[in-house]
């Protein structure tokens, strides 16, 4: 006998498609307001160990 699958329809995709972009928005809006206001000071403190790095290398 055949094995008959059951397949959900189009419409479920499609749905399932918008539920999948308005979560990756939705992420991506979160890290986008999170991240940018910090990226100012990783710069300074990479700044900041770069310069101790090489000030203290040249008192050696």
């Amino acid at each position: 006998m055949a094995r008959y699958y059951k397949t959900r329809s189009p419409a479920w995709w499609v749905i399932g498609f918008l539920i999948a972009v308005i979560a990756v928005v939705f992420i991506g809006h979160v890290v986008y307001a999170w991240l940018i206001p910090l990226i100012p000071l990783v710069g300074a403190v990479l700044l900041v160990i770069a310069l101790s790095w090489a000030g203290f290398r040249r008192r050696k």
